[in-house]
């Protein structure tokens, strides 16, 4: 199967940008209590989930490990996003809903 792409170097920054980068922007979000973290960390594990199923379909590959451990790694870090604390909209807004 001939190359999928003449220069690889666009390739290799959106996988650079999209998986590797969104994955420590999600943990620096969850370590540092951001307040909309949940969200971007489940966005980043299905991201990942997304990421590898795009590149099985175009790539027609399949790899016997490494794609089921990404997408599973993906499906990991969206059950624990959801596991978050979730808080209510209007207090993501800064309006507390009862006095603490």
């Amino acid at each position: 199967m001939p190359p999928s792409f003449p220069d690889w170097r666009l390739p290799g920054l959106a996988l650079f940008l999209l998986p590797g980068v969104g994955e420590l922007v999600a943990a620096a979000f969850v370590l540092l209590h951001v307040p909309f973290a949940r969200s971007v960390a489940l966005a980043s594990g299905w991201g990942l989930v997304a990421w590898v199923t795009t590149q099985l379909v175009w790539m027609r590959v399949v790899h016997p490990v490494m794609p089921p451990l990404i997408a599973g790694i993906g499906l990991a870090i969206v059950a624990l996003a959801w596991r978050l604390p979730h808080r209510p909209p209007a207090e993501r807004a800064g309006f507390r809903l009862a006095p603490r």
